[in-house]
């Protein structure tokens, strides 16, 4: 379960599933407060707080949580997809740290 750090810990493609489907997941915790979706979102939020994330990644993450790819990103941002791919890996492995290391 997600919010038992010492029973799950929250991998790299889970973190990046969380973001590809955040509207989904907002949706269904705005419809049920108490379900897993919305423990995971705020889970993501008080990491995104107290890691601090750079601009450069907050703008990286904001195109990623709006659905955009990589290359996409990349494009809007003027960088190549690997800028952005390692601009948002570096902010899911801030991310993996905080939620690993905590149990909210």
């Amino acid at each position: 379960m997600p919010w038992n750090g010492d029973q799950f810990d929250y991998t790299i493609a889970y973190i990046n599933g969380i973001l590809e489907f955040y509207h989904e997941l907002f949706e269904a915790a705005f419809e049920n407060p108490g379900n897993n979706a919305a423990i995971l979102l705020y889970d993501l939020k008080r990491a995104l707080t107290e890691i601090k994330p750079t601009p450069k990644q907050v703008e990286a993450l904001l195109l990623r949580i709006h659905g955009l790819r990589e290359w996409e990103i990349g494009r809007i941002l003027n960088i190549s997809r690997e800028g952005s791919h390692y601009r948002l890996l570096g902010l899911i492995k801030k991310i993996q740290k905080k939620l690993n290391k905590n149990t909210y």
